[in-house]
């Protein structure tokens, strides 16, 4: 019972998981991701994990111990029950299951939920399988193909501007070589022309130059010179680092095939690996029944062996020694166990299916960085 309720405690936890990745990709509107990574991994689990879940189900609500007629088959009782196990492994091995068991008169009777559960079951599960099978490689490549057709159609999208831009490059040549004929007369007389006008109008400069240094030395002013190259230099634009964007790099299909195929054999293997993981919270309950039951036979059901008085001075010692090793052993140890347990799954088998950790970096909270900006910005303004 303990065994069924973890498997059907984790995968439904995986499954809500997996849910909400998808609501992840929704708010980052990424249809790819929805398409060809939540589909098909929901099909995975559910054709595999979540038909386990509902024959654990089906077999807790109609196969009891007595006999009678479910689903249309015959069930003798609990010497006819089906088994998961036997059920899941004929499942992927694909076997030819005989139907039918022999009753108490010696008669065959050709159905057996020993065999089949339900009608058509070996029709669907083989679906399923296959199903689960080709989940697998639209997981691995699907969208690692569809990254690289659309950088491939960007790529050529800008191949035929370039082809476009190419029809009118003649004409823009020809007007830059009339421009550069046009321009030897102007290297030869304009400079000339423009050296005469700057000496007639230089007397006239000087003379206001003079005019307001004095008039800042009479003020008693600090005067600064403001070179024209300084001036340039302070009003031009700061280069940006980054020469794709968003620290994104040029398209790599390698590592793009290299990251789906973790992404992948992760899930698959992590499906197996985390139902597994839930199992040992069942068997740890195991483990706590069994040293229970060592510390009540070996520690306090000595103590109902003695008797007279000195039974009931053995009682009352044995008890204080029985409960503090129950609380230290059972409460302290084990549950500190069984808790680091259950927060590992929630952790790690919980989390992998939506949460990435790509979002924005930690930073605690600290008063001296808080003053450290309001500084700098009170220094800018």
């Amino acid at each position: 019972m303990k065994m069924k309720m973890s498997v059907l405690l984790g995968i439904a936890q995986m499954t809500f998981g997996l849910i909400l990745s998808f609501y992840n990709h929704k708010y980052f509107k990424s249809d790819l991701d929805i398409k060809f990574m939540f589909i098909p991994q929901m099909l995975f689990l559910s054709c595999i994990f979540i038909y386990l879940c509902l024959e654990i189900i089906v077999k807790w609500l109609f196969f009891s111990w007595e006999g009678g007629s479910v689903l249309g088959y015959t069930y003798p009782g609990a010497s006819c029950a089906p088994s998961l196990l036997i059920g899941l492994i004929n499942m992927f091995m694909m076997k030819s299951r005989p139907s039918g068991f022999v009753n108490e008169k010696g008669e065959t009777v050709p159905q057996c939920y020993l065999n089949f559960w339900y009608p058509g079951q070996s029709f669907f599960e083989p679906l399923f399988v296959l199903v689960a099978i080709a989940c697998v490689p639209v997981m691995l490549f699907a969208k690692p193909y569809i990254l690289w057709k659309e950088e491939k159609e960007r790529l050529a999208s800008g191949h035929r501007q370039l082809v476009s831009r190419i029809a009118p490059r003649r004409y823009v040549e020809t007007v830059l070589f009339v421009v550069a004929l046009m321009s030897v007369p102007v290297m030869l007389f304009v400079k000339p022309g423009l050296e005469i006008l700057r000496h007639q109008k230089a007397a006239k400069y000087q003379l206001i130059r003079q005019q307001q240094s004095v008039r800042a030395d009479m003020n008693g002013d600090e005067a600064e010179v403001v070179h024209a190259d300084e001036q340039t230099q302070n009003h031009q634009p700061k280069s940006h680092d980054g020469g794709h964007g968003h620290g994104d790099g040029p398209f790599n299909m390698g590592d793009i095939m290299v990251y789906q195929a973790i992404h992948t054999i992760e899930f698959v293997l992590g499906c197996v690996s985390h139902t597994a993981s839930y199992l040992r919270l069942w068997a740890l309950s195991l483990a706590h029944a069994q040293l229970s039951e060592v510390l009540w036979k070996m520690v306090f059901a000595h103590a109902f062996s003695v008797e007279g008085y000195m039974g009931a001075i053995v009682t009352y010692v044995l008890f204080f020694i029985f409960a503090f090793l129950s609380v230290f052993i059972l409460v302290l140890m084990e549950g500190l166990s069984a808790f680091l347990h259950a927060l590992r799954l929630h952790w790690v088998e919980f989390q992998s299916k939506f949460y990435r950790g790509e979002g924005y970096p930690f930073t605690p909270f600290s008063f001296e960085k808080i003053l450290e900006e309001e500084r700098a910005l009170e220094e800018q303004l």
